[in-house]
């Protein structure tokens, strides 16, 4: 087979796979990005409630890229998950390519196959937040490194596509500091400084505009040390179970000692810069997000480079490693039996009881809710998006009366929940307070969060405020706290009784 056919094979694979999961996206986060374009769009300025200066979101380049689509007339919640499967796509693509050029005799390209085979790349192609846009970026940024190096010219291509994928999310600064050694190390100031303009940047308008040097999100969800690192390395582990990307990571280096100097440029910078992010997200805990999503960016570099550790021995050991490489793909493409089980199954039902049940609560506050109403709740993404109202983040990632609150390490275990922002509730006073994500335990009654404890068991709260349970059609009763000098919501088409 000629290897750029077998790219072609394997990004069609992709492809098909990426579609497999198109109704499992995108999750609550990504709705976060959609109200921050849509208020730019329409001139408030890229805040989640107008007025409200704070930057609650991580991925600017995608933050922009949906106001974009609002502002052309398009649906981010449909096109998100157009680009994150083109993304995906072209990932694949890249890194089949970096392959090639380094192996221009071979006959079919390892990496883009593992790649496309991966159920956690196809999953984050759907699930929005420019996941797998950045592992595009930074899969082109290796592949036209690799092209630079082997025709000796400067690699502007590549510090380029590292420029993006630094707006994209600025952990990717870690790859920066390897690509800089290298190009200085060569003379090359002018790639270092194309690579860097886009994070400059940003920073400087984030300083002007928000007043911060980092998102607001980094300061709430920081834990003391000693814990984030047992988040983390309990989120590397998940990772490696799920998609093996601990085993690429500890082959990383391997190919390096084995090529020549003059060759080896790329595969140092790749490496050393897989290394600093993975040390990076195992430092800061990891995710909540399901499926390793602050690992999938660099899984393509992960596995074109565990590829490249093997490929130096004969034939049939690589034909059995690309196979074992598969076969840590496995996890997530079954489907278990157990309830907190991550297989493929899973990711569907979760869209159906999470994003798809807040959607309809939202389209329903939009259209019942009088002027003026705000609403604070955790699940603030899809609320926010489909209500129009002014959300009040109970978790605090919006804005910052959560920063200095000491977190709850023992009542609460998802990471980046650790804290809540009561004072800052019960001083705004909202209309109406949103609990437990508006899910029922099996009896039937609230099931509230850990982090909302705090909140409902404040005097100020339970002396201000009445619960109310609510029927709406296609969605399971739920209950809602109003405040009680507030109008009770109209029952046009729905059942209240107060409780």
């Amino acid at each position: 087979m000629n290897a750029r056919v077998s790219i072609l094979l394997a990004a069609l694979l992709m492809l098909v796979h990426a579609l497999s999961y198109l109704d499992a996206g995108p999750v609550d986060d990504d709705f976060i990005c959609y109200r921050y374009a849509r208020h730019l769009v329409n001139g408030d300025g890229l805040v989640f409630n107008p007025g409200e200066v704070f930057e609650g979101y991580t991925t600017p380049a995608w933050t922009l890229l949906m106001a974009l689509l609002i502002r052309l007339g398009f649906d981010p919640v449909v096109h998100s998950h157009t680009i994150g499967i083109l993304g995906a796509v072209v990932a694949v693509v890249a890194v089949g390519q970096a392959w090639r050029t380094r192996y221009p005799s071979a006959k079919w390209a390892p990496p883009a196959w593992i790649l496309a085979a991966s159920p956690a790349m196809a999953f984050h192609a759907n699930a929005g937040l420019g996941t797998t846009l950045l592992a595009a970026c930074l899969a082109l940024f290796w592949m036209a490194w690799e092209q630079s190096n082997a025709r000796g010219k400067a690699p502007c291509c590549a510090a380029a596509w590292l420029a993006v994928a630094i707006f994209v999310r600025q952990e990717c600064v870690l790859f920066l500091l390897p690509f800089a050694w290298q190009e200085c190390r060569a003379g090359r100031v002018r790639t270092t400084i194309m690579a860097s303009l886009c994070g400059v940047g940003w920073t400087a308008f984030r300083l002007v505009t928000y007043e911060r040097l980092l998102p607001i999100t980094y300061g709430v969800k920081k834990l003391p040390v000693i814990d984030d690192l047992g988040y983390g390395i309990s989120y590397l582990w998940d990772a490696t179970l799920l998609c093996g990307f601990g085993v690429f990571v500890v082959l990383a280096w391997m190919p390096v000692r084995r090529t020549a100097k003059h060759r080896a440029a790329p595969l140092a910078g790749i490496a050393a810069g897989l290394t600093l992010h993975t040390t990076y997200v195992v430092w800061v805990g990891g995710d909540f997000v399901p499926w390793a999503r602050f690992f999938v960016p660099t899984l393509p570099l992960a596995v074109g480079l565990g590829c490249l550790a093997y490929h130096h021995w004969r034939r049939l050991a690589v034909m059995a490693g690309s196979g074992v490489m598969l076969a840590l793909q496995w996890p997530s493409m079954i489907s278990l039996a157990n309830p907190s089980a991550e297989g493929r199954v899973h990711r569907f039902q979760d869209q159906i009881v999470a994003e798809q049940h807040w959607a309809k609560i939202g389209t329903w506050m939009k259209e019942v809710a009088p002027q003026g109403t705000r609403v604070a709740t955790s699940p603030i993404g899809v609320i926010g998006w489909t209500s129009e109202l002014e959300v009040i983040d109970i978790l605090g990632l919006t804005h910052d009366g959560a920063l200095g609150v000491d977190p709850d390490l023992e009542g609460v275990g998802m990471k980046g929940h650790h804290r809540s922002a009561t004072a800052y509730v019960l001083e705004r006073m909202p209309e109406w307070v949103m609990l437990g994500n508006a899910w029922n335990d099996a009896n039937g009654q609230l099931a509230v969060n850990p982090w909302e404890v705090e909140l409902v068991l404040h005097p100020t709260f339970q002396s201000s405020y009445r619960q109310v349970r609510i029927s709406i059609p296609d969605v399971e009763p739920f209950d809602l706290f109003v405040r009680k000098d507030s109008p009770a919501p109209p029952n046009a088409g729905t059942t209240w009784t107060e409780r």
